[in-house]
């Protein structure tokens, strides 16, 4: 496993090998492409072509503690009926407040209001269309 980009607090990021950006690769998580000035990790895999899985941090430390849903008790492993994933929002932009989340950055109540509001523009947008 090496490292891009800037350090995200994690002691992980002292043992690993920093490597350039892969400016335009795409994550193998949410499939939005790598910017210059994201961060995130490249991990040997058997599976995959080149060989090496490109991860936003955000990305694969949510693959670690779980997404929005899973967090907020909504997701099919703690009894409710929600994917571990909000629908409503990218996948990117789950695993940014799965890692605020787990953080304490943005509190529960702020995460449930963001996931409405998206619920909400989703309905409209159907509604105009």
């Amino acid at each position: 496993m090496r490292r891009f980009g800037a350090k995200w607090g994690a002691p992980i990021c002292d043992a690993l090998e920093q490597t350039p950006v892969p400016v335009g690769s795409k994550c193998d998580h949410c499939g939005e492409k790598v910017r210059k000035d994201d961060a995130g990790v490249l991990i040997d895999s058997f599976s995959h072509d080149p060989g090496e899985v490109v991860l936003h941090w955000e990305c694969h430390t949510r693959s670690i503690i779980g997404g929005v849903n899973h967090q907020l008790g909504r997701c099919h492993c703690c009894g409710g009926n929600q994917p571990p994933d909000p629908p409503e929002l990218s996948l990117r932009r789950s695993a940014v407040m799965a890692v605020e989340l787990w953080e304490g950055a943005t509190s529960h109540e702020d995460a449930i209001a963001e996931i409405q509001q998206a619920v909400e523009r989703e309905a409209n947008r159907k509604v105009r269309a």
